[in-house]
């Protein structure tokens, strides 16, 4: 994802052009829509769809189709993950945090909700508990570098909190 200064970084889990997806533009969405019509009961093919939507700044387009994704395979992490960051650019954040915690509910070893529910958790102002979530991350894949920043910057809010009166 962009990153801005001073952002966390949230971090979905969908091809990109460098991994599978060869454009995430108007080709991806083309292909994907015409493979949810022609297999509307496809999981695969509303997951490929919420990708190519959620990478080209249409998440609340792209709710339908990971919520397509779980009602066909309901124990999907990877779509729970990238439904919860659509929720939150929705700014649906107990939906963002259900889903994140749904994820690490159904793949306890999956670094990316663990980051991202520490993202959302900081943003609540919840700090003790999404510094022990980037933790979390940290513990399943130690080289995370977006785990590694948010832990940082996590960090320090926790010191200048504990600085003021």
């Amino acid at each position: 994802m962009a990153r801005t200064t001073n952002a966390p970084d949230l971090r979905t889990n969908s091809p990109t052009p460098n991994n599978g997806l060869h454009h995430p533009g108007r080709l991806s969405h083309e292909r994907t829509l015409r493979a949810v019509r022609l297999k509307p009961d496809y999981p695969d093919a509303h997951y490929n769809l919420g990708n190519a939507l959620l990478h080209t700044g249409q998440p609340a387009r792209a709710i339908p189709h990971y919520e397509a994704t779980l009602r066909l395979q309901p124990r999907q992490p990877k779509a729970c993950n990238n439904l919860a960051i659509t929720f939150l650019q929705t700014n649906r954040l107990p939906d963002a945090i259900r889903f994140f915690e749904r994820a690490i509910e159904l793949d306890s070893a999956f670094a990316d909700p663990h980051n991202n529910l520490g993202v959302v958790l900081s943003q609540s102002g919840r700090l003790a508990e999404a510094i022990a979530h980037c933790e979390a991350a940290l513990r399943i894949k130690p080289d995370y570098a977006d785990a590694q920043r948010n832990l940082a910057a996590l960090r320090e809010r926790q010191r200048e909190a504990a600085k003021q009166p």
